[in-house]
């Protein structure tokens, strides 16, 4: 139930008298340190607030930390882009740390992890105590098929769970119902959820439930961000000024450009994903929009004025980004959603599946951000997609037809990794990824005719940390 509350426990040396640690019976999973036992501060001690926070963001620490002492289960840390939110959220982490406190940091995807362990270490954190992940690992989740051609959250077996702990959720808007279900059913965690509200909802669904709790929200720009362009424009969207007046208050020199003349727009892209930047980080730049089909054209432009219209399918040094999470038939075998990877070999070659079949693909090997050495993706070759595609259906309208024989038709789908190239992407992808850089065709999000179009546009404008360019 939310907002459900349970007993404010001690943990030793925990000034919030939060947890009682109990060692785990196996080794305690990664997300929690054990505390050691300095004498507890009494509960009738008051936390000061950091004094680097805004009067705002001060009210709004005290808040969140007053409910975790009071053993609230759940609380919201609502925010808008440019007041602070996450730098409020890592002062508390950094204030847990120092007491010992059991506590972890998760997002709902791999990537807003990665980018959540960077502002939490620019919020003061130790970067040697503090990891982020996907709540689906904290909690031991995995997808696994529903036995009608999708997948379904289920928990691991024999996978020792954190169990008590403080948890903060960065990108909460993100966390749809399916996973929810799961956080409810975590009771001996307090669970502090950091969200935009004006972002966008998890795709096909209501807003999440981790924003309808209680818990402050965070409205003033704080004074480093104050005079923003970008922050400028994205107020002026989420209160709903029409799109056509809000960029006419562009601000070039303060990093924020819009033209009408699509060919400038995709010609200064191209000469940003030219640049040394782009090529020792692919969240140098990204090109956002809203329809799939207008992604796959941008990438296929970009890349042919990168590496020619005859370019095999893939080359070397390029980055490409995960579409699905995958596994190969090795140990390292594997590719994240969203992850970005950069290719470091490519070969044509036959892959023979364990029913025989044999498949023409790409075989590349490749490195993620923080890989130590590279690992092998198997890719369908684009002669084979018809036959695939045909092969897929066939094995679905068996599995439906017949009970039980679902697991050739899942074998066959999960067997190759699925990319795209990391030049543009979807404003929905995009959502928990920041950019240097971001090009956002304006004239493709408003073709969304749908309530989530002032949304898609504010998550749009959001994505870079420096400049914004922009069609409309």
């Amino acid at each position: 139930m939310i907002g459900e509350k349970r007993p404010a426990l001690c943990a030793p040396g925990c000034r919030l008298h939060l947890i009682e640690y109990t060692p785990y019976l196996e080794d305690p999973p990664a997300f929690f340190s054990s505390c050691p036992a300095p004498a507890a501060v009494p509960a009738t001690d008051t936390l000061a607030p950091p004094d680097d926070l805004t009067a705002e963001q001060q009210d709004a620490f005290t808040a969140v930390y007053d409910r975790l002492a009071r053993g609230e289960r759940f609380t919201a840390l609502g925010g808008y882009a440019g007041t602070g939110k996450t730098y409020l959220a890592g002062r508390l982490v950094a204030q847990l740390q120092d007491e010992d406190c059991p506590i972890a940091a998760c997002a709902p995807t791999h990537k807003a992890a990665q980018v959540l362990r960077e502002k939490l270490i620019s919020a003061g954190c130790d970067a040697d105590e503090i990891e982020t992940h996907t709540i689906h690992a904290l909690l031991g989740l995995r997808l696994v098929p529903d036995g009608e051609g999708g997948y379904e959250l289920e928990q691991e077996p024999h996978r020792v769970r954190a169990e008590e702990g403080v948890v903060i959720v960065d990108e909460a808007s993100m966390v749809g119902a399916a996973l929810w279900e799961h956080v409810d059913n975590a009771p001996g965690l307090q669970w502090v959820f950091a969200g935009d509200p004006a972002q966008l909802p998890p795709v096909n669904e209501d807003p999440s439930p981790a924003l309808d709790l209680d818990g402050p929200t965070l409205s003033e720009i704080v004074r480093q961000q104050e005079g923003s362009p970008i922050l400028r424009l994205a107020e002026r969207v989420r209160q709903g000024e029409p799109w056509g007046q809000a960029v006419r208050f562009s601000d070039e020199a303060g990093g924020v450009a819009a033209t009408g003349d699509a060919e400038t727009f995709v010609e200064s892209a191209i000469r940003n994903f030219e640049k040394d930047a782009f090529d020792e980080d692919a969240a140098f730049a990204r090109l956002l929009c809203y329809r799939n089909r207008t992604v796959r054209r941008y990438n296929d432009r970009i890349r042919a004025a990168l590496h020619g219209e005859d370019a095999p399918r893939f080359q070397k040094g390029e980055w490409l980004v995960g579409r699905e999470t995958w596994s190969g038939d090795a140990p390292g075998e594997h590719l994240i959603s969203s992850e970005e990877v950069r290719v470091c070999n490519v070969s044509e070659t036959h892959y023979e599946a364990p029913n025989l079949s044999t498949w023409k693909v790409w075989e590349l090997k490749v490195r993620g951000t923080r890989d130590t050495a590279a690992r092998r993706l198997v890719v369908l070759h684009e002669e084979e997609e018809e036959r695939y595609e045909n092969e897929l259906q066939k094995r679905l309208d068996i599995a439906k037809s017949k009970s039980g024989k679902w697991k050739q038709y899942y074998r066959l789908r999960e067997r190759f990794a699925e990319v795209d190239y990391a030049y543009a992407m979807t404003v929905h992808r995009a959502q928990g990824s920041t950019f240097d850089t971001a090009f956002v065709d304006g004239r493709d999000v408003q073709a969304c005719r749908g309530p989530e179009r002032q949304a898609l546009l504010y998550v749009a404008v959001t994505r870079p940390v420096r400049r914004l360019a922009l069609l409309v």
